[in-house]
């Protein structure tokens, strides 16, 4: 299982994730997102989901409505709401994320990094993710 200071790139979208913080209350990772990169719609039952982006340009969906973000502004999807994100530009983004409570966000994040089936994880982790 990931741990504080451990890094972890995606096999097939080359996005790069670093673990900052973990407790019971709460995970706050660093991630960097491939120029391209698109986080499709999900959401997290039982989960908020506050995003920092540290660097570049990005767009989240928040419950339909989109935000185009840069280097210093927030956004945050509560608990159950439905979002989405993505890449503008040609430059990655670099985006610091914190989800509270933590619940198993670590071990999904570390299944889906490794190229499990998104089908079984969402049936794995119900209250940490899915979809509609």
């Amino acid at each position: 299982m990931l741990a504080v200071g451990d890094a972890l790139t995606h096999c097939w979208t080359g996005e790069r994730l670093k673990v900052l913080a973990h407790s019971a209350d709460e995970l706050v990772l660093e991630d960097l997102w491939p120029a391209a990169h698109h986080v499709p719609e999900h959401r997290h039952p039982r989960m908020s989901e506050h995003w920092q982006l540290l660097s570049g340009r990005a767009s989240f969906s928040i419950a339909g409505i989109e935000h185009v973000l840069g280097a210093g502004q927030e956004m945050m999807a509560g608990a159950d709401v439905a979002h989405s994100a993505r890449v503008l530009g040609a430059e990655p983004a670099r985006v610091r994320m914190t989800l509270r409570p933590a619940l198993r966000w670590l071990e999904v994040v570390e299944r889906l990094f490794r190229g499990d089936d998104p089908g079984v994880l969402l049936r794995s982790y119900p209250e940490e993710f899915a979809i509609g």
